[in-house]
């Protein structure tokens, strides 16, 4: 993907965190779709850059569901995607 392209899709989705008011801090997000509940973490890990974001699911099956929409997204590409991940 072209270096414009990716600045013109990351304005987009800025724009749709902003007006949609996904860009506002909480302790616990509820009733949002799967898609929804995506967007939303990783424009909380993009806002805190130097902080941890846990993304807490009740039952498996919502654990599962993340997985494979995460599976499923084009983004990030593969070769960032662990670029600021710990394990020990």
């Amino acid at each position: 993907m072209p270096t414009s392209t990716s600045l013109n899709l990351r304005a987009v989705l800025k724009a749709a965190i902003t007006r949609s008011g996904l860009d506002v801090p909480a302790r616990v997000v509820a009733g949002l779709t799967a898609p929804a509940k995506a967007l939303y973490v990783a424009a909380a890990a993009q806002a805190r850059p130097h902080e941890a974001v846990l993304y807490v699911v009740p039952t498996d099956a919502d654990l599962e569901e993340a997985v494979a929409f995460a599976d499923a997204s084009p983004f990030p590409d593969p070769k960032d995607l662990l670029a600021d991940m710990f394990a020990e």
